[in-house]
């Protein structure tokens, strides 16, 4: 189940960069204006945490997939 998730939220961060969509943590946002943070400052600090987000799945997925290869190379090595 969260393996599906994670590549379903890669998959609509890479859409979402390729069509230059932005995409922002609304909870972030929300944090931001709560403080005192004009509307630009806030958006574009959401949107900046965001793609820093999107990357770091990205590099978990990457990472799940190496070393199922691995996994999967070690086993057919000893079995």
């Amino acid at each position: 189940m969260y393996e599906k998730e994670v590549i379903l939220t890669v998959r609509s961060a890479w859409l979402s960069q390729n069509k230059k969509m932005p995409i922002m943590l609304s909870r972030t946002y929300q944090a931001f204006k709560a403080a005192g943070v004009s509307d630009e400052q806030a958006r574009e600090a959401a949107e900046e945490l965001a793609g820093f987000d999107a990357r770091l799945i990205r590099l978990a997925v990457m990472t799940a997939l190496i070393l199922t290869g691995t996994i999967t190379l070690v086993l057919k090595a000893f079995f």
